[in-house]
């Protein structure tokens, strides 16, 4: 009796086995076909957003062209001009968000000064007058992509200054620990609420009636890349 009881058991373990096995594989080909459909997704979004950079730049440059040889408009004519300016920049900067998600390349890893980094990418954004940036006092070198950890900070700080609105402050910090680097990008915005604060690194979910849902998940994909984490 006993002997059946372990020969018994010994069978159900290694059916187990063969079941987790199998589990296992299914879950690698299913991984696999996402990629392969995720990696076509990327491959049209990337020549679409390609395609559409050419003719809104045409359309930005001449706007701005007839507001720079035509500084007698009438009031609403130059409404009309900012508008169409202010509507390719969402457009242009919802592509930027498209191509930094899907856009998949080794890392070209160096060292990098931080604040450089830091410098560089508030040169790339409209920092309204109302809002002031605390920049580090101290710096270190980064072994990472400069590109990519520029696009980190332009998306972090791009949200800090939608999260302020009007009046306020960004205040970026860097230090060094025993076994890591760290940035941290604070503002004294209306904050995040609790109720969407696990979601807001998933790919498309966004609160802004204008937004993609894929900056944060981008930088998300970044940070870990470079084998770090990102928390808020």
């Amino acid at each position: 009796m006993i002997f059946v009881s372990v020969l018994i058991y010994l069978i159900l373990k290694r059916d187990a086995k063969l079941f987790q096995n199998e589990l296992v594989i299914q879950t690698q080909h299913d991984e696999l076909i996402k990629n392969e459909r995720l990696s076509t997704i990327g491959e049209l979004a990337s020549r679409l957003a390609h395609d559409i950079r050419n003719p809104l730049s045409i359309i930005m440059n001449t706007s701005m062209l007839i507001k720079q040889k035509n500084p007698n408009l009438d009031e609403k004519t130059l409404g009309f001009l900012d508008k169409q300016i202010d509507s390719v920049k969402r457009i242009s900067s919802q592509l930027d968000d498209v191509l930094d998600f899907v856009r998949i390349s080794p890392l070209d890893l160096e060292y990098h000064s931080i604040l450089g980094i830091i410098q560089s990418a508030i040169n790339k954004i409209e920092v309204p007058k109302t809002i002031e940036i605390v920049l580090p006092t101290s710096d270190f070198k980064v072994y990472c992509d400069e590109n990519k950890i520029e696009v980190v900070l332009v998306n972090l700080i791009t949200n800090a200054i939608h999260a302020i609105k009007e009046n306020g402050k960004i205040v970026i910090r860097v230090m060094e620990e025993e076994n890591s680097q760290v940035i941290e990008v604070e503002d004294n915005g209306e904050g995040i609420p609790r109720t969407i604060l696990s979601r807001i690194f998933d790919p498309l979910f966004t609160t802004k009636s204008s937004g993609t849902g894929l900056g944060l998940s981008s930088c998300k994909n970044i940070i870990e890349n470079h084998k770090g984490t990102i928390t808020v």
